[in-house]
């Protein structure tokens, strides 16, 4: 026997298959849990090999040990390969090829890696896929699953954007208990919200799913009314007159919980979409003033920002909160931090009121100065015209003397007076532009200075704030900035603020199709922008939004997962965003068909997560896209099992 065999042999003789699928399920189910408590401080978890110069995060780890155990797996199973997995291994090397031409174009920036993330996340599908096995839910696990899940909600609390997929899968084991008292219990207890930062008024109400940002928002009012819709449509036996007037009804209220608990500002800036139109016509008239004459900063590409809390004190501090008393010592102080925050934030917003005031009042001024210094100058450029039409006269005098033709004269007196005056108006156009150019660039540069330095105030008032709170290990600087950052008296978005969020996201993806049309990007429209290019908004840039991220990374995020792919991938994107669509319909009429109600909660899942990813930085982020790739993979895999007991019905 090949003693290159014999590892193999020893694994094979200590492994099955079903072990091997339940500890790669397991480790994405951990993984994916404690992304939804932690999120970046979690994911940003990595190790640095000394011939790497950039760390293997534990997302890209993970990804490394469940193809070991899936190679394993197809080991013991004596899988034969397919067409399909050709495929899957001609993706690959598509992701691999970019990733390394993007490193080595752009001076060895490991951030084609982290683009190329975007792509290669997609293969938890298939880990997902292959992992997946009706055996692993057994109800005693189930009642686990539960359990566990139910602790991470009420004691350890979960991020906002895991809430809804928490209540869906929570729902989803509910059925499985045969006792209905107990079902009733555990359904209570999943129709809790659960908490965020231990605020007690995310407890008990409704609102959660109406308030915040208004992808998440509007992701929760999509898969609401698709549940709703499907479940009224295909489990109740009411005639379809009333069906469609219920479902009105419960749109109705939808719309009542929207005008009742939403952020009204950020609900008047979607509907009066003209007025979106309207601010993005005036600052992209700015964009476009400026755009020629303003070099783009030159930064460095960072390949992350580091969280400013590491996993180690975000589990410290999870753990104190697990005392009752220090919790709510803790939201006591988080209100008065708010409040100062408030205060702060009022302040800096006067003072750049003021100083914006004065710039523009002393800018007008020398706008007037400049375009009487222009008056002057084309005072002496008219004397100039009339110099050279006194010569002229002289001429044409002289031209009848020698009986020149008249067609010969007209011409030569067109081309000279042309001349003449063309080469006057450029340069006096040429030193007006200079001038009013320079003026406006310097009173620029004074108001990005003045404006630093209000920020640098609020920054050194926050941190003072924070630390006589006694809050220092509770909350980090960033987060503590943006406790009133663009807030009005009722703790809403102020509605420009709210404009200016839309208008972010339409500058981005408008210069990212400025990209692909670039004649230095070869063939990018086909195989899109090179991973390794970090990505830059030359609007933003202009306009001076988000100055704290791009300035900070060297690049900015578009926050659309799907154009993300289309800019990065090209026809690759495009076919990814297609299939992702193309699959979520599928598996929907298809449980619709089998009247599969967990097939169908699932599917909202993806439906929540697709609406969101289209206005968030989702899929390009390990703690989001791996939960969702791994469970798409496994909602195939329990559609084909259905499938494959009874076509005709669900069994689960």
């Amino acid at each position: 026997m090949s003693s290159s065999l014999k590892p193999l042999r020893f694994f094979q003789g200590i492994f099955n298959v079903q072990l091997v699928s339940t500890v790669g399920f397991y480790l994405i189910v951990t993984y994916s849990a404690l992304c939804s408590i932690f999120t970046k401080s979690f994911a940003q978890l990595n190790l640095r090999p000394s011939f790497l110069n950039f760390p293997m995060f534990i997302g890209e780890i993970l990804l490394m040990v469940c193809f070991l155990l899936l190679a394993l797996k197809w080991r013991l199973e004596k899988k034969s390969l397919t067409w399909a997995h050709a495929g899957i291994l001609i993706y690959f090397l598509w992701i691999l090829w970019k990733a390394l031409k993007g490193y080595h174009d752009y001076q060895n920036n490991p951030l084609a890696f982290r683009n190329a993330a975007l792509f290669y996340y997609a293969l938890f599908a298939l880990i997902g896929y292959e992992f997946w096995d009706r055996k692993l839910f057994g109800r005693l696990v189930v009642v686990w699953l539960l359990a566990a899940l139910l602790i991470i909600k009420f004691f350890i609390s979960i991020n906002n954007y895991f809430v809804f997929p928490y209540l869906i899968l929570g729902l989803i084991l509910v059925r499985r208990p045969k006792n209905e008292w107990l079902k009733l219990v555990l359904l209570a207890l999943l129709l809790y919200t659960p908490a965020f930062y231990f605020e007690p008024k995310n407890f008990l109400t409704i609102d959660f799913f109406f308030a915040g940002g208004r992808a998440r928002v509007w992701g929760h009012i999509f898969a609401f009314a698709v549940l709703f819709f499907v479940f009224l449509f295909r489990f109740i036996p009411w005639p379809r007159l009333g069906k469609i007037i219920f479902f009105l009804g419960f749109l109705g209220l939808l719309g009542a919980g929207l005008a009742r608990y939403s952020d009204k500002n950020a609900l008047e800036s979607m509907l009066k979409f003209r007025n979106v139109i309207g601010e993005f016509r005036k600052y992209n008239t700015v964009v476009l003033s400026k755009e020629n004459g303003d070099k783009p900063v030159e930064l460095t590409a960072r390949l992350y920002s580091k969280e400013d809390q590491g996993f180690a004190d975000n589990t410290f501090l999870f753990l104190k909160n697990f005392n009752l008393s220090h919790r709510s010592r803790v939201v006591e102080r988080m209100g008065d931090l708010q409040n100062f925050a408030i205060v702060v934030e009022k302040a800096k917003t006067e003072s750049m009121a003021d100083v914006i005031k004065i710039i523009d009042e002393q800018r007008e001024y020398l706008r007037d100065e400049l375009r009487q210094h222009m008056k002057v100058e084309w005072e002496g450029v008219n004397k100039k015209i009339e110099e050279e039409f006194q010569e002229l006269k002289k001429m044409i005098d002289q031209k009848i003397k020698d009986n020149d033709t008249r067609t010969l004269l007209l011409k030569e007196v067109d081309d000279r007076v042309g001349g003449v005056v063309k080469s006057l108006e450029n340069k006096q156009q040429e030193s007006s532009g200079r001038g009013m150019g320079l003026m406006e660039k310097r009173y620029d540069n004074i108001k990005e200075k003045a404006a630093d330095m209000i920020r640098q105030r609020k920054v050194r008032q926050i941190k003072g704030g924070i630390s006589n709170s006694g809050l220092k290990d509770e909350i980090t600087l960033n987060a503590a900035l943006g406790l009133a950052e663009d807030r009005d008296e009722g703790g809403y978005r102020t509605l420009e603020a709210a404009y200016n969020s839309m208008l972010f996201r339409l500058f981005i993806w408008r210069d990212m199709a400025d990209d692909l049309l670039r004649t230095d990007f070869p063939w990018s429209m086909l195989g899109g922008v090179s991973f390794g290019y970090p990505q830059r908004s030359k609007s933003l840039e202009i306009i001076g939004w988000a100055r704290r991220e791009w300035s900070r990374d060297g690049w900015i995020a578009p926050h659309n997962s799907f154009l993300h792919m289309i800019y990065r991938g090209g026809i690759v994107g495009l076919i990814c965003v297609l299939g992702i669509t193309a699959g979520i319909i599928f598996l929907l009429k298809e449980f619709i068909r089998l009247k599969s109600l967990t097939g169908i909660l699932l599917v909202t899942t993806f439906i929540y997560w697709v609406t969101i990813a289209n206005f968030l930085v989702f899929l390009e982020v390990p703690y989001n896209a791996i939960p969702f790739w791994a469970l798409l993979g496994m909602t195939f895999a329990y559609y084909k099992s259905i499938y494959e007991k009874s076509p005709q019905s669900e069994v689960l």
